[in-house]
């Protein structure tokens, strides 16, 4: 949800009050900020692996999460056994037993559990229901492996930053024989499934030896990819001179991320944004909400996207058109919406973000109601014969409307501008 100047980030630049070239830079920066409400985040994700993996391929998914290492080496996700076997091999390696636990904490002093909670909270649902219970397997023994004959690993997370994390993961798969021997088979194919990813971490992943697909809902909005060269000079110096209470003032590896969830805040986003400090001399209040704090209930959703609808038809010049389709159903307004965007121009999901209200679900949730209703067709994101066909009637209708507000008693507007009689 692209956040619009409130109450909050009005009391966070007054921390800039005493110098006005620096405002007006943080003000620029909270501008391409996203917070991602905990409503948008499970819709969009559940709606990602209803649209992905609907098929009957056999899938395994895992949660993206901290592992314990040896030596910089993650530990193996299955324990193996060595079997003797006749001729010049002594033996063959074996995967067994249980998975590492889906929610694990790496250290044993210390239990502090980030949004794999969450993301393991999201998988088991989808993994309960009745008809995904023999197609979704949530972290599966080696047994239930062979067993279910499982065809697909996904690995789950929200933001591929660095990447670090979604590396140890594959890695900790890849070290396993079994495994390793399943993909040379191509028995099985690895994906990663996030909610945003920044290009870094991307293709960094892409590289591992698994060749894992990734799909995400949206490109992760970053210092380096938001704003001109001569703006992110400005930008990484505010963070740097402001954030120099922090290790890392542009957050972990400098990846300069300008997004943060209702349940977690990366530690890849500037200090200046995810941190507080309070030290001698010098204070800091971070913009960035704490977890949970901006939680919301599904009925958030439907009224954000009323709010959004009644935006988006203004600046398309469609005013009465919200009016005319308040009796549909949610998925039916969406998919009327998406194509009345692209009917007047608006190809683009930065430019879908930037009306008030947005939120990335609603962008995902309109473009799968459109195509399914085969209004418009996703790759070019162009009219369909049928979508030109509605399109043009829902212009007509937004023009009778008008004609029939504007022919009602009283409604006077002016046509021509002169001096009024005296």
């Amino acid at each position: 949800m692209l956040i619009s100047l409130k109450r909050e980030a009005e009391i966070w630049l007054s921390q800039f009050s005493h110098n006005f070239d620096d405002y007006m830079t943080a003000k620029k920066l909270i501008s391409f900020c996203h917070l991602i409400r905990q409503d948008d985040f499970i819709l969009s994700m559940n709606q990602l692996i209803d649209i992905n993996f609907s098929n009957e391929i056999k899938t395994a998914f895992f949660v993206e999460k901290e592992l314990r290492k040896n030596k910089s080496i993650p530990q193996k996700m299955y324990k193996v056994n060595l079997i003797p076997k006749p001729g010049r091999r002594r033996h063959i390696r074996r995967a067994y037993g249980a998975a590492l636990h889906p929610i694990q904490s790496p250290r044993l002093d210390s239990h502090v559990i980030g949004s794999e909670a969450l993301i393991a909270h999201l998988l088991s649902k989808q993994c309960s229901l009745k008809e995904n219970q023999d197609k979704y397997f949530l972290h599966p023994s080696a047994d239930e492996f062979r067993r279910k004959k499982i065809r697909r690993i996904v690995i789950v997370t929200d933001l591929i930053g660095s990447g670090q994390r979604i590396i140890d993961m594959l890695e900790s798969l890849w070290k396993v024989e079994t495994i390793k021997s399943w993909r040379s088979y191509k028995k099985i194919s690895f994906h990663i499934l996030c909610y945003s990813a920044t290009e870094a971490g991307e293709q960094r992943i892409k590289h591992h030896k698994t060749h894992p697909s990734i799909i995400k809902l949206m490109d992760c909005p970053t210092i380096y990819n938001s704003f001109s060269s001569s703006e992110i000079s400005s930008i990484i110096t505010l963070c740097n001179s402001y954030g120099s209470f922090a290790k890392e003032p542009l957050g972990y590896n400098n990846s300069g991320v300008l997004i943060s969830f209702s349940h977690s805040i990366p530690n890849n986003s500037p200090a200046i944004l995810s941190k507080s400090h309070s030290g001698k001399g010098k204070t800091w209040g971070k913009f960035f909400p704490d977890p949970y704090n901006m939680e919301g209930s599904y009925d958030s959703i439907l009224l954000s996207f009323s709010k959004f609808e009644d935006h988006a038809y203004k600046i398309l010049g469609m005013n009465y058109m919200k009016d005319f389709t308040d009796d549909y159903k949610f998925n039916q307004k969406a998919a009327m919406l998406f194509l009345c965007l692209i009917g007047k121009g608006l190809n683009h999901d930065n430019e879908i973000l930037h009306i008030p209200h947005c939120l990335p679900y609603h962008i995902l949730n309109m473009e799968n109601q459109a195509s399914r209703e085969k209004l418009v067709n996703i790759m070019g994101r162009s009219m369909t014969s049928k979508g030109r066909s509605l399109f043009n009637k829902l212009l007509e209708q937004n023009d009778k409307m008008k004609k029939a507000v504007e022919s009602q008693s009283g409604f006077y507007y002016p046509t021509q501008l002169r001096a009024p009689k005296s």
